[in-house]
């Protein structure tokens, strides 16, 4: 490779570039590297194809005295063989980067295009299953057993896989992928980051974790090194009571002083309480024993009591926030006062929170005044209104705030929402539906919420539940209703329950049962109170029924239907790999363009339209494809606004409603298949087929068309039968005087693979050299 060479770089500089060689797993990490190395030779063209390969050949024209052309033939292009030379080298950098694995799986013979294709077909995968399952696997990360650090590697990798594969996962979406799938050792980490105005990013959220877990393994061994002592300077001191003390036996196993155990050896000296048979205190000093009432014995336990003491404290310490926690309301409306200002949701009363959780963190309310308030806990909120109910997530409980008070912008983001001010009232709004699910009313200069709670009852809100107690016996809590899809009989009308016994059955169904007295006519439901069932709307869904697609249009490109066919399995002699086809709706004239890529299909459609308005003076009116990127680009959509022309795209996944050449695609394919299969034609000739295909299909007669053929609709005259040769037929094509000596055959054999576009004469194959040649004798 020449710029290798000026470059100083030889081959056996390569391996110390590229240190990691291509297998099945690190395809991205190989693929950077390599790319920034032919980046910086110049050869990046090669991959991506805008270094186009030169002809293979090049046209002589050979004239005789008079000045006319008497023959033309192909020469070797030199331009060509140079820029193969380039490409093979690169070739040759490339397989000595793959693996002995990979390297197995590709092929030799190829451009440098072809190659960097197939590599990424192979590893990138990229495929409508491939992408779902990453994605379903990317939403159920999540951290469980393993460390941060592998943690964080399995979201990089989902994450880079997915990107590879063209779906890129944004920075934001990892954070929150990240967040979900920690545990609940990390509730108040997440905690304390989701009241930040502003996530970090992904990069800042890994260090912080990494910090985090360092932490947390500090406190547990600060813990466990904690308990271990306190556990042996009780049983020390168990040990010498017992020596010393008339009185403190009780209890404890008794021990002969002979056997000279030593101090520190508590296998016999834990206390055991008579009271509840545990461990690690006596009945002197147990909670379960009525008798223990004074404050100093309950004083004297938590110093003395060190083995349980974590445990006791936190239970202790659980049991006070529970009922420090409980409140008493009687018919008691709450008020959630609308804030534009606040960042988060905020309540001062416990009573009003589920899942409660502690907040460990530094973080804090900061009023208009200056003043922070303290943030102890974290919980979720359920707002029962006049009409609906409300949910709020992550509501803050800071006990020195007053009032009730609902973040608008937290609102918005949590439930998909709107919400709109008049001057009595706001309404809550669902995003898409537009329908209310929330209304408050003006009070002075605030907007509120309020609560709507049963009369004549009473709640008790302690810590976690909330339970409704009412004067009637019979009613249910409010925190045990719910809506179930299973009903009783005397829920459902008589047409219903017919409706649902017999199978969700149609209406004719229980009309004949009707009929025939087998069932009782109350059964039948009024025409005017059918209401649609939803199961059945759900469950019976069907596609409707396409038009007929033997439709045309009122005059010759009114209306243009296209579509993209391929890849290949095997490129052409040309090196294509598409084709894409232009139909006229009103004759049903096809014609078909060969292409390596689908990016060019845009400038494909311009010279067709240059062509239409050239030979036949006509624009066209409606172009009808489907949703393909190929018919995306910006400049494509741009050039048909330009010509006035309407783009009408299919459905997704609805490819009958553009079945007028999805129809011809099999028509082309079928013909050409046989056609080549009948001759026995190399396949790497199946450019020439599907091309002759379409000339013979243009010159078919066709029902829609009142038995004429698309050529005749269109051109006005009958196209030339006697014209028609057996593809793959062998033709012997002559050899001009000029090209051959006296004793030479003047005629060399060859196949018959089509008609010429731009001459008038036969495409013909030569097996010898493999080369296309056109001629009319």
């Amino acid at each position: 490779m020449e710029n290798l060479s000026h470059s100083g770089m030889s081959s056996s500089f390569l391996p110390h570039l590229i240190t990691e060689k291509l297998n099945h797993e690190n395809y991205l990490i190989w693929k950077r590297q390599i790319m920034h190395f032919i980046r910086s030779q110049g050869l990046f063209g090669h991959l991506d194809g805008s270094t186009k390969a030169p002809p293979i050949s090049v046209l002589q024209e050979i004239k005789n005295e008079a000045g006319e052309v008497i023959v033309v033939h192909e020469d070797n292009n030199p331009e060509h063989a140079m820029w193969m030379r380039r490409d093979q080298s690169l070739v040759a950098y490339i397989l000595s980067t793959l693996s002995q694995q990979v390297l197995l799986s590709v092929s030799d013979d190829c451009t440098a295009e072809e190659l960097w294709e197939t590599l990424a077909d192979t590893f990138s995968q990229i495929s409508e299953a491939r992408i779902m399952y990453l994605k379903k696997e990317f939403q159920n990360l999540s951290k469980g057993s393993t460390s941060i650090m592998d943690y964080l590697g399995r979201i990089k990798a989902v994450a880079d896989q997915l990107a590879a594969s063209g779906n890129n996962i944004s920075d934001k979406e990892k954070v929150q992928q990240t967040l979900n799938g920690l545990g609940h050792d990390y509730h108040a980490f997440i905690t304390a980051l989701e009241v930040l105005p502003v996530l970090p990013s992904f990069n800042e959220l890994q260090g912080k974790l990494l910090q985090h877990e360092m932490n947390m393994k500090r406190v547990i061994e600060r813990t466990d090194q904690g308990n271990s002592q306190n556990v042996l300077a009780m049983n020390v001191k168990f040990g010498k009571s017992h020596g010393n003390s008339n009185h403190g036996g009780r209890g404890i196993l008794p021990t002969p002083h002979n056997q000279g155990m030593s101090p520190l050896d508590t296998s016999r000296k834990i206390p055991i309480c008579f009271q509840c048979n545990k461990k690690g205190h006596m009945k002197a000093q147990c909670w379960f024993n009525p008798q223990n009432k004074n404050k100093w014995v309950r004083h004297h336990y938590k110093q003395g009591g060190q083995s349980s003491k974590s445990t006791a404290e936190d239970m202790q310490q659980l049991l006070m926030t529970a009922f420090s926690k409980m409140t008493i309301k009687q018919n008691e409306q709450g008020e959630w006062f609308l804030d534009s200002g606040a960042a988060t949701h905020v309540t001062g009363n416990a009573g009003k929170l589920t899942n409660l959780s502690p907040h460990y963190g530094r973080s804090c309310i900061i009023t208009g005044d200056g003043k922070s308030h303290p943030i102890t806990h974290i919980g979720n909120a359920h707002i029962p209104l006049s009409s609906s109910s409300l949910s709020l997530s992550n509501v803050v409980l800071a006990p020195n705030i007053k009032k009730n008070i609902i973040s608008i912008s937290k609102l918005i983001d949590d439930t998909s929402s709107s919400v709109e001010f008049t001057p009595s009232s706001v309404y809550v709004k669902d995003l898409q539906t537009k329908k209310m699910f929330a209304r408050g009313e003006r009070q002075e200069n605030m907007y509120v919420l309020k609560e709507c709670l049963p009369k004549d009852s009473s709640t008790f809100d302690i810590g976690l539940k909330t339970f409704s107690l009412s004067h009637n016996a019979s009613s249910v809590p409010s925190s045990c209703h719910f809506q179930s899809k299973v009903r009783g009989p005397n829920q459902f009308l008589e047409s219903d329950l017919w409706h649902s016994r017999l199978g969700h059955c149609g209406r004719h169904f229980i009309e004949k049962l009707v009929t025939d007295s087998l069932i009782p006519r109350s059964s039948l439901p009024l025409t005017s109170s059918v209401k649609k069932c939803s199961s059945c709307g759900l469950c019976r869904s069907h596609v409707l029924p396409f038009h007929n697609i033997n439709q045309r249009a009122s005059k010759p490109f009114e209306t243009i239907f296209s579509d993209v066919w391929g890849p290949a399995p095997i490129d052409s002699m040309s090196g294509s790999r598409y084709y894409v086809l232009f139909i006229d709706s009103y004759s049903r004239f096809t014609w078909i363009y060969f292409m390596k890529h689908k990016s060019e299909v845009p400038h494909i459609f311009r010279n067709f339209y240059a062509m239409i308005q050239t030979k036949f003076s006509s624009n066209v009116v409606h172009f009808q494809c489907d949703g393909g990127g190929e018919y995306s680009s910006l400049d494509f959509i741009e050039f048909l606004r330009e010509k006035g022309i309407t783009r009408q795209i299919s459905c997704p996944y609805t490819p009958q409603q553009n079945g007028v050449v999805e129809r011809k695609h099999r028509h082309i394919v079928e013909s050409a298949m046989s056609m080549m299969h009948d001759t026995n034609v190399p396949i790497s000739l199946w450019t020439e087929a599907f091309h002759t295909a379409v000339y013979i299909i243009n010159c078919l007669p066709m029902t829609l068309l009142m038995s004429k053929s698309p050529y005749f609709t269109l051109l006005g005259k009958q196209p030339d039968y006697k014209n028609l040769k057996v593809f793959g037929c062998v033709c012997y094509v002559h050899v001009d005087a000029a090209l051959r000596n006296k004793f030479q055959d003047k005629a060399i054999q060859c196949r018959f693979v089509g008609y010429a576009d731009e001459y008038k004469g036969f495409r013909c194959y030569d097996p010898t050299t493999k080369r296309i040649k056109t001629s009319r004798n």
